[in-house]
């Protein structure tokens, strides 16, 4: 995981970057950004960059996403991923959204 920083507050807002689950070849996207600064594209900015890097190393990603979580649909979406599945966990309905 990276640190996000808003440069502008000069303080870390965030985490950004992936996780490995054991007998999965494909890597997990994940990010946390502070509530009050939702919707100001720091989420966006973080994982285009993490994304980016990723594919370039040839690493195939994916990120998991509750429907209702429209925010972070976007920020996948506007990171290259696109949904690919729906499964369901012991919380409910899952989306499953993978590099190209």
């Amino acid at each position: 995981m990276w640190a996000v920083e808003a440069l502008a507050l000069g303080e870390m807002i965030g985490l950004c970057g992936f996780f490995s689950h054991d007998g999965v070849y494909e890597t997990e996207l994940g990010y946390v950004i502070k509530a009050p600064l939702w919707g100001r594209g720091y989420a966006t900015e973080a994982a285009q960059a993490a994304v980016a890097s990723a594919l370039q190393a040839g690493h195939r990603l994916y990120a998991t996403i509750r429907p209702w979580n429209i925010g972070s649909i976007r920020v996948v979406e506007r990171a290259g991923l696109r949904l690919d599945e729906s499964t369901e966990d012991d919380r409910g309905q899952l989306l499953v959204y993978r590099s190209r």
